[in-house]
């Protein structure tokens, strides 16, 4: 598609659908600057996402779904009323300021005091759009349990069977989140481990030669090497889930198994780092308010690591009721 095309694209679809775009900057923003801010915000992403139209839907829902997105990721990030990026739109805005109705006030603050979810659902009932079409608009922005009172209201289907794009695409953004929250912890833990071993080995070859602080720094490489193995043991079984909703899901609930299993033995593998290194620095004749301070400063860590760990559980148990869900 040439800039001239998608421009008149663009044009047209501003000209024709400018009301939608007024309703969402009104119902996600109260104050002028923030609207003004607002309104920018969406036809800059409207018009990125001319050439991704495929007219598998209408410009009407399509429209509903970008400008959906953008205002419900605009509410979550800090307001700083400018942006580097401009279109000519905005005077559209000014000039539609001019037209006010107090019934429409009221409803628009009213809309405004629901959350983002629920303003958009609220919009979408008015503009008389069936459950369907909004879980069709909303499945990638929404949890399973939004998307479920959504269709509940209007029938008693399964789930995955009224709109299964829109609950691949969840699962899918799942997946996705438990890889990156497992490869980078992998990671992390692999540096952290060789970095810390090394620092010890290092700062005790040249200082004390203490046996206890050489078995810590062993220990260490010991833990990033196993970490290792793991991480090259499961990207091997990878390949053994099938690209399916079904089998995605089952992929993203064994890495978040995998990360619950690593971080629990992570948290117990604190224990022996520290008893090597109190000894280490008991037996290199260490003040007793050092050896205390090392030993809090353990306690702390294997109490922020259970903390770490009961998130890793939560996100698994979300994956498994969200399985049960689909198969029952």
């Amino acid at each position: 598609m040439t800039e001239k095309e998608q421009k008149q694209i663009f044009d047209e679809w501003l000209g024709q659908h400018k009301a939608l775009i007024f309703k969402i900057v009104r119902a996600y923003a109260f104050i002028a600057m923030d609207q003004d801010d607002l309104f920018q915000e969406i036809i800059i992403q409207v018009w990125h996402s001319v050439p991704s139209f495929r007219r598998e839907s209408s410009v009407t829902t399509w429209l509903y779904r970008v400008s959906l997105n953008t205002a419900i990721k605009w509410t979550k990030k800090e307001r700083k009323h400018s942006n580097s990026e401009t279109l000519d739109g905005l005077h559209i805005l000014q000039e539609n300021k001019m037209q006010t109705d107090e019934r429409l006030d009221w409803l628009y603050h009213e809309i405004y005091k629901l959350d983002e979810i629920d303003r958009s659902i609220s919009l979408l009932l008015l503009d008389g759009f069936s459950y369907k079409e909004m879980a069709g608009i909303l499945g990638n922005i929404m949890e399973f349990e939004q998307l479920q009172k959504i269709w509940d209201a209007q029938n008693n289907q399964p789930l995955y069977t009224i709109n299964e794009k829109a609950m691949y695409n969840i699962i899918l953004s799942k997946k996705k989140q438990a890889h990156h929250i497992t490869n980078a912890s992998e990671l992390l833990l692999i540096i952290v481990n060789i970095l810390s071993g090394s620092f010890v080995l290092v700062v005790n070859y040249f200082r004390q030669g203490n046996i206890f602080l050489y078995l810590s720094a062993a220990w260490m490489f010991g833990s990033a090497l196993f970490i290792l193995l793991s991480r090259i043991k499961r990207k091997k079984g990878d390949s053994q889930f099938d690209r399916s909703m079904q089998g995605d899901l089952n992929h993203a609930i064994s890495v978040a198994t995998h990360q619950v299993y690593i971080s629990e033995i992570m948290r117990w593998n604190i224990l022996p780092i520290a008893g090597f290194c109190l000894l280490g620095l008991w037996d290199g004749g260490k003040p007793v308010w050092i050896v205390a301070a090392v030993l809090i400063f353990f306690a702390l860590t294997f109490y922020a690591s259970r903390w770490e760990h009961n998130i890793y559980k939560r996100k698994k148990r979300e994956l498994e009721i969200l399985k049960n869900k689909l198969e029952n």
